[in-house]
């Protein structure tokens, strides 16, 4: 078990709800894979009541592997009329421009988004 000292977990607690409390969004991402080539095939973008401002499929350069397929079921059919991540950008710029933004693994699902442009 992970020991957390008690003022650095009160200080998340507090975090997360001022997140909760606020007008942010939570970034979620599907992939490719997790490689340095991985691209994004599904992003979603919620506010934090729940309600999702965006969700779409999005078409990669690259086929989607089977192991890939495996985990998330999206497969390259589901994607080949989907849009792109360039085509999609000023619109989910907008979304997430002046707006808290929470993300469970930032490092991947940015790289990722950053990969994928």
């Amino acid at each position: 078990m992970l020991f957390i000292p008690k003022e650095k977990r009160q200080a998340g607690v507090d975090w997360a709800r001022r997140m909760l409390a606020s007008t942010g969004v939570i970034v979620d991402t599907e992939t490719t894979g997790l490689d340095k080539r991985a691209q994004v095939v599904q992003l979603a973008i919620v506010r934090v009541d729940g309600h999702v401002l965006y969700n779409s499929l999005l078409r990669p350069t690259q086929s989607i592997p089977d192991d890939a397929v495996a985990i998330h079921g999206i497969t390259n059919e589901r994607v080949a009329s989907a849009p792109t991540i360039l085509s999609e950008m000023r619109k989910v710029r907008d979304l997430l421009t002046g707006v808290p933004v929470i993300i469970y693994n930032a490092r991947f699902d940015t790289r990722i988004l950053s990969q994928s442009l």
